[in-house]
Protein backbone atom coordinates (compact mmCIF):
# COMPACT_ATOMS: atom_id res chain seq x y z
CA UNK A 1 0.00 0.00 0.00
CA UNK A 2 1.89 3.60 -1.41
CA UNK A 3 2.29 5.47 1.55
CA UNK A 4 0.90 9.67 0.87
CA UNK A 5 3.43 11.95 2.62
CA UNK A 6 1.79 14.83 4.65
CA UNK A 7 1.65 17.93 3.05
CA UNK A 8 2.20 20.85 5.40
CA UNK A 9 -0.07 23.82 4.85
CA UNK A 10 2.45 26.34 6.40
CA UNK A 11 4.36 26.70 3.21
CA UNK A 12 1.46 27.90 1.41
CA UNK A 13 0.18 30.52 3.71
CA UNK A 14 3.88 32.40 4.13
CA UNK A 15 4.19 32.22 0.29
CA UNK A 16 0.79 33.82 0.24
CA UNK A 17 0.85 36.26 2.74
CA UNK A 18 4.48 37.02 0.47
CA UNK A 19 2.11 38.53 -2.11
CA UNK A 20 -0.34 39.91 0.00
CA UNK A 21 2.21 42.08 0.87
CA UNK A 22 4.25 42.60 -2.09
CA UNK A 23 0.71 43.43 -3.82
CA UNK A 24 0.36 46.12 -1.10
CA UNK A 25 3.61 47.64 -1.74
CA UNK A 26 2.60 48.06 -4.82
CA UNK A 27 -0.97 49.84 -4.39
CA UNK A 28 0.52 52.43 -1.91
CA UNK A 29 3.97 53.07 -3.77
CA UNK A 30 2.21 53.03 -7.38
CA UNK A 31 5.64 52.18 -8.95
CA UNK A 32 6.11 52.52 -13.00
CA UNK A 33 4.57 49.33 -14.64
CA UNK A 34 5.52 48.54 -18.08
CA UNK A 35 3.05 46.60 -20.54
CA UNK A 36 5.44 43.06 -19.94
CA UNK A 37 4.80 43.38 -16.35
CA UNK A 38 1.40 43.79 -16.50
CA UNK A 39 1.20 40.69 -18.15
CA UNK A 40 2.79 38.99 -15.78
CA UNK A 41 0.62 40.25 -13.05
CA UNK A 42 -2.12 38.84 -15.25
CA UNK A 43 -0.74 36.17 -15.29
CA UNK A 44 0.07 35.87 -11.59
CA UNK A 45 -3.72 36.74 -10.61
CA UNK A 46 -4.58 33.52 -13.35
CA UNK A 47 -2.96 31.58 -10.97
CA UNK A 48 -4.01 32.69 -7.67
CA UNK A 49 -7.23 32.10 -9.31
CA UNK A 50 -6.63 28.58 -9.85
CA UNK A 51 -5.46 28.27 -6.27
CA UNK A 52 -8.80 29.59 -5.00
CA UNK A 53 -10.43 27.14 -6.95
CA UNK A 54 -8.70 23.98 -6.04
CA UNK A 55 -8.99 25.23 -2.56
CA UNK A 56 -13.02 25.61 -2.93
CA UNK A 57 -13.13 22.30 -4.38
CA UNK A 58 -11.02 20.26 -1.73
CA UNK A 59 -13.25 22.39 0.66
CA UNK A 60 -16.30 21.29 -1.08
CA UNK A 61 -15.29 17.46 -1.43
CA UNK A 62 -14.42 17.21 2.19
CA UNK A 63 -18.00 19.14 3.26
CA UNK A 64 -19.48 15.96 1.13
CA UNK A 65 -17.18 13.50 3.46
CA UNK A 66 -18.29 15.54 6.74
CA UNK A 67 -21.99 16.66 5.57
CA UNK A 68 -23.27 15.91 9.37
CA UNK A 69 -20.54 18.39 10.49
CA UNK A 70 -22.46 21.68 10.86
CA UNK A 71 -19.72 23.56 11.64
CA UNK A 72 -17.73 22.59 8.73
CA UNK A 73 -20.91 22.90 6.39
CA UNK A 74 -21.06 26.80 7.77
CA UNK A 75 -16.82 27.43 6.97
CA UNK A 76 -17.68 26.56 3.32
CA UNK A 77 -21.10 28.45 2.50
CA UNK A 78 -19.06 31.56 1.60
CA UNK A 79 -17.53 29.58 -0.69
CA UNK A 80 -18.89 30.12 -4.32
CA UNK A 81 -17.08 28.39 -7.56
CA UNK A 82 -19.40 30.99 -9.46
CA UNK A 83 -18.18 33.94 -7.87
CA UNK A 84 -14.82 32.62 -8.68
CA UNK A 85 -15.86 32.47 -12.47
CA UNK A 86 -16.96 35.84 -12.39
CA UNK A 87 -13.40 37.16 -10.77
CA UNK A 88 -11.71 35.09 -13.68
CA UNK A 89 -13.69 36.77 -16.39
CA UNK A 90 -12.62 40.19 -15.07
CA UNK A 91 -9.28 38.77 -15.12
CA UNK A 92 -9.52 38.42 -18.88
CA UNK A 93 -10.99 41.31 -19.49
CA UNK A 94 -8.81 43.26 -17.91
CA UNK A 95 -5.93 40.79 -19.70
CA UNK A 96 -7.61 41.59 -22.99
CA UNK A 97 -7.37 45.43 -22.35
CA UNK A 98 -3.45 45.07 -21.36
CA UNK A 99 -2.92 42.72 -24.28
CA UNK A 100 -4.14 45.25 -27.22
CA UNK A 101 -1.20 46.99 -29.08
CA UNK A 102 -1.14 50.69 -27.98
CA UNK A 103 1.24 53.40 -28.42
CA UNK A 104 3.47 52.03 -26.11
CA UNK A 105 4.20 49.57 -28.16
CA UNK A 106 5.16 51.57 -30.86
CA UNK A 107 7.73 53.64 -28.68
CA UNK A 108 10.31 52.08 -30.52
CA UNK A 109 9.09 53.02 -33.39
CA UNK A 110 8.31 56.68 -32.31
CA UNK A 111 12.14 56.10 -31.26
CA UNK A 112 13.11 54.95 -34.76
CA UNK A 113 11.11 56.78 -37.15
CA UNK A 114 9.87 60.58 -35.27
CA UNK A 115 12.78 61.05 -33.31
CA UNK A 116 15.57 60.37 -35.49
CA UNK A 117 14.14 61.44 -38.77
CA UNK A 118 14.93 64.78 -40.77
CA UNK A 119 12.26 66.55 -42.48
CA UNK A 120 14.01 68.97 -43.34
CA UNK A 121 12.88 71.72 -41.45
CA UNK A 122 13.62 72.72 -37.81
CA UNK A 123 9.96 73.42 -36.64
CA UNK A 124 8.97 70.00 -38.28
CA UNK A 125 11.48 68.12 -35.78
CA UNK A 126 10.57 69.79 -33.19
CA UNK A 127 6.70 69.16 -34.05
CA UNK A 128 7.68 65.21 -34.40
CA UNK A 129 9.34 65.45 -31.34
CA UNK A 130 6.61 66.50 -29.26
CA UNK A 131 4.72 63.85 -30.99
CA UNK A 132 7.39 61.21 -30.20
CA UNK A 133 7.26 62.42 -26.93
CA UNK A 134 3.83 62.62 -25.82
CA UNK A 135 3.64 58.91 -27.35
CA UNK A 136 6.81 57.88 -25.25
CA UNK A 137 5.23 59.09 -21.79
CA UNK A 138 1.49 59.51 -21.90
CA UNK A 139 0.87 55.73 -23.06
CA UNK A 140 3.79 53.84 -21.10
CA UNK A 141 1.30 51.99 -18.93
CA UNK A 142 2.73 53.94 -15.96
CA UNK A 143 -0.82 55.48 -14.89
CA UNK A 144 -3.18 52.50 -14.39
CA UNK A 145 -6.52 55.31 -14.21
CA UNK A 146 -5.49 56.09 -17.67
CA UNK A 147 -8.24 55.06 -20.11
CA UNK A 148 -8.39 55.34 -23.60
CA UNK A 149 -10.35 54.64 -27.05
CA UNK A 150 -7.55 53.74 -30.17
CA UNK A 151 -9.68 54.95 -32.76
CA UNK A 152 -9.43 58.83 -31.24
CA UNK A 153 -5.32 58.62 -31.77
CA UNK A 154 -5.24 59.93 -35.44
CA UNK A 155 -7.58 62.72 -33.97
CA UNK A 156 -5.63 63.94 -30.85
CA UNK A 157 -2.12 63.42 -32.84
CA UNK A 158 -3.39 65.79 -35.62
CA UNK A 159 -4.81 68.18 -32.67
CA UNK A 160 -1.06 68.34 -31.34
CA UNK A 161 -0.08 69.11 -34.80
CA UNK A 162 -2.65 71.93 -35.13
CA UNK A 163 -1.81 73.11 -31.41
CA UNK A 164 1.76 73.79 -32.72
CA UNK A 165 0.95 75.07 -35.93
CA UNK A 166 -1.12 77.89 -34.09
CA UNK A 167 1.53 78.48 -31.28
CA UNK A 168 4.13 78.72 -34.12
CA UNK A 169 1.87 81.44 -36.12
CA UNK A 170 1.92 83.28 -33.18
CA UNK A 171 5.87 83.06 -32.64
CA UNK A 172 6.01 80.77 -29.51
CA UNK A 173 6.04 77.17 -31.05
CA UNK A 174 9.49 76.30 -28.47
CA UNK A 175 7.48 77.29 -25.91
CA UNK A 176 4.61 75.49 -26.74
CA UNK A 177 7.04 72.44 -26.95
CA UNK A 178 8.75 73.31 -24.04
CA UNK A 179 5.23 73.25 -21.71
CA UNK A 180 4.24 70.37 -23.46
CA UNK A 181 7.00 67.86 -22.60
CA UNK A 182 7.10 69.16 -19.23
CA UNK A 183 3.23 68.17 -18.80
CA UNK A 184 4.42 65.05 -20.30
CA UNK A 185 7.15 64.74 -17.62
CA UNK A 186 4.96 64.67 -14.81
CA UNK A 187 2.45 61.98 -15.64
CA UNK A 188 5.14 59.73 -14.23
CA UNK A 189 4.27 60.86 -10.67
CA UNK A 190 0.69 61.92 -10.83
CA UNK A 191 -1.64 59.24 -10.83
CA UNK A 192 -4.55 61.52 -10.67
CA UNK A 193 -3.62 63.11 -13.98
CA UNK A 194 -6.18 61.20 -16.74
CA UNK A 195 -6.04 63.31 -19.44
CA UNK A 196 -4.91 62.30 -23.50
CA UNK A 197 -3.90 65.86 -24.03
CA UNK A 198 -2.47 68.67 -21.98
CA UNK A 199 -5.45 70.68 -21.17
CA UNK A 200 -4.75 73.61 -23.88
CA UNK A 201 -4.54 71.17 -26.58
CA UNK A 202 -7.82 68.51 -25.60
CA UNK A 203 -9.61 72.13 -24.90
CA UNK A 204 -9.06 72.45 -29.09
CA UNK A 205 -10.86 68.99 -29.77
CA UNK A 206 -13.89 70.42 -27.88
CA UNK A 207 -14.02 74.15 -28.19
CA UNK A 208 -14.43 75.66 -31.82
CA UNK A 209 -12.55 78.55 -32.42
CA UNK A 210 -11.22 79.33 -36.09
CA UNK A 211 -8.30 80.59 -34.97
CA UNK A 212 -7.03 77.57 -33.67
CA UNK A 213 -6.70 76.44 -37.25
CA UNK A 214 -3.60 77.85 -39.32
CA UNK A 215 -1.80 77.59 -42.63
CA UNK A 216 1.27 77.02 -40.49
CA UNK A 217 -0.34 73.65 -39.01
CA UNK A 218 -1.49 72.86 -42.50
CA UNK A 219 2.19 72.87 -43.77
CA UNK A 220 3.78 70.94 -41.48
CA UNK A 221 1.20 68.13 -41.16
CA UNK A 222 1.71 67.63 -45.31
CA UNK A 223 5.59 67.60 -44.31
CA UNK A 224 4.99 65.29 -41.60
CA UNK A 225 2.78 62.66 -43.80
CA UNK A 226 5.18 62.79 -46.79
CA UNK A 227 8.02 61.34 -44.52
CA UNK A 228 7.00 58.82 -41.62
CA UNK A 229 4.17 60.21 -39.21
CA UNK A 230 1.59 58.20 -41.72
CA UNK A 231 3.52 55.25 -40.51
CA UNK A 232 3.83 55.91 -36.79
CA UNK A 233 0.48 54.42 -35.47
CA UNK A 234 -0.91 52.34 -38.22
CA UNK A 235 2.09 49.90 -38.05
CA UNK A 236 1.12 47.48 -35.53
CA UNK A 237 -2.28 48.88 -34.60
CA UNK A 238 -3.51 49.52 -38.12
CA UNK A 239 -4.78 52.92 -37.54
CA UNK A 240 -3.57 55.09 -40.51
CA UNK A 241 -3.34 58.71 -40.34
CA UNK A 242 -5.89 60.64 -42.47
CA UNK A 243 -3.02 62.84 -44.89
CA UNK A 244 -6.53 65.16 -44.97
CA UNK A 245 -8.09 65.65 -41.57
CA UNK A 246 -6.26 69.27 -40.86
CA UNK A 247 -7.50 70.85 -44.70
CA UNK A 248 -10.50 69.31 -44.03
CA UNK A 249 -10.79 71.16 -40.85
CA UNK A 250 -9.10 74.00 -41.62
CA UNK A 251 -11.28 74.73 -44.67
CA UNK A 252 -14.27 73.91 -42.69
CA UNK A 253 -13.55 76.69 -40.09
CA UNK A 254 -11.45 78.99 -42.03
CA UNK A 255 -13.00 79.78 -45.54
CA UNK A 256 -10.26 82.55 -45.42
CA UNK A 257 -7.72 79.89 -46.19
CA UNK A 258 -9.73 77.93 -48.85
CA UNK A 259 -7.83 79.06 -51.82
CA UNK A 260 -4.78 78.08 -50.25
CA UNK A 261 -5.04 75.13 -48.95
CA UNK A 262 -6.72 74.29 -52.38
CA UNK A 263 -3.74 75.08 -54.15
CA UNK A 264 -1.01 74.20 -50.95
CA UNK A 265 0.41 71.57 -53.34
CA UNK A 266 1.71 73.40 -56.12
CA UNK A 267 2.95 76.38 -53.77
CA UNK A 268 4.10 74.18 -51.05
CA UNK A 269 7.78 76.17 -51.15
CA UNK A 270 5.81 79.92 -50.95
CA UNK A 271 3.80 78.79 -48.45
CA UNK A 272 7.36 77.40 -46.60
CA UNK A 273 8.98 80.54 -47.11
CA UNK A 274 5.53 82.63 -45.86
CA UNK A 275 5.55 80.65 -42.87
CA UNK A 276 9.22 81.09 -42.29
CA UNK A 277 10.44 77.30 -41.19
CA UNK A 278 13.93 76.86 -41.37
CA UNK A 279 15.61 74.20 -43.24
CA UNK A 280 17.77 71.43 -41.65
CA UNK A 281 20.41 71.81 -44.62
CA UNK A 282 21.35 74.33 -46.53
CA UNK A 283 19.11 72.37 -50.18
CA UNK A 284 16.53 71.51 -47.39
CA UNK A 285 16.69 67.93 -48.56
CA UNK A 286 14.07 65.85 -47.30
CA UNK A 287 14.76 62.39 -46.42
CA UNK A 288 13.33 59.73 -48.02
CA UNK A 289 10.15 57.46 -46.13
Amino acid sequence: MKKHEYLEIYPSEVAARKISRHLDKMITDKPRVYRKTLLRYKKLAQLLLECVTKIVRMLQSEMLLSSEDTEFQELVSDFDLTQIDALRDSVDELGSFVDKKTPADNKKLAEDTLATYDFGYVEVNECADVLNYWISHRFSGVNPNFKFLTKQLPSWASFIVIAYGKYHSLGCATQFSIEFKTWCDNLATDSTNCWVLPYNVFNMTKTVDPSNFTIDAVVIYDILMNGCFSQLIDGKNKIPMNPSYITDLVKEYRPDLKSAVRTRIARQQKLIEQIHLVPTTDDAEVNEA
